[in-house]
């Protein structure tokens, strides 16, 4: 149906919005809004856990091992 009405499915959808917001943080004039962009920004000593689902900061780099 989504090929046929010619409009990006849900998840192509995402992918672009999620997007489109981490470039926008990327040149935000806040700093703590600028570091949202970075993977790396989780709380220290915090260590980071997973589901086994797909999360909006694997759109960006889907082999980033953050571990």
């Amino acid at each position: 149906m989504h090929t046929d009405l010619k409009m990006p499915s849900v998840s192509e959808e995402a992918k672009a919005y999620y997007k489109r917001f981490h470039l926008r943080t990327l040149t935000h004039p806040n700093p703590l809004v600028r570091n949202l962009a970075n993977p790396k920004s989780y709380i220290p000593g915090n260590p980071l856990r997973l589901l086994k689902r797909k999360w909006c900061h694997d759109i960006l780099a889907p082999n980033l091992n953050i571990n």
